[in-house]
């Protein structure tokens, strides 16, 4: 993966935003995990693809959804975080469409 945003969550996590290790049309995130050494640790770091043609986060987030596998206390912040990108996302698209007519 070749990072392009790195958020740090802790002396030992990140995540990162990049292009992918495998296409580079294909954007993905990755949640990355140092070794004891402070080096990259490939084994213990998982990148999934956010926009690609096949299986990637948005149906993983689904999935996990529908079983309940998300505690109420994990599922707000995420459901905060929808609606937050949806109404920046119709706004852009809105604008956009009064500016073209």
């Amino acid at each position: 993966m070749h990072p392009i945003e790195t958020i740090q969550k802790g002396k030992d996590h990140a995540i990162e935003f990049g292009i992918s290790s495998w296409d580079n049309e294909v954007e993905s995130i990755r949640r990355r995990k140092n070794n004891d050494s402070g080096g990259f640790d490939p084994i213990s770091s998982s990148e999934i693809p956010i926009n690609s043609y096949f299986l990637d986060i948005g149906d993983l987030l689904c999935e996990c959804l529908k079983r309940d596998k998300l505690s109420i206390k994990q599922i707000n912040p995420i459901i905060k975080e929808i609606i937050k990108t949806y109404m920046r996302q119709y706004y852009a698209r809105m604008k956009s469409l009064l500016i073209k007519s």
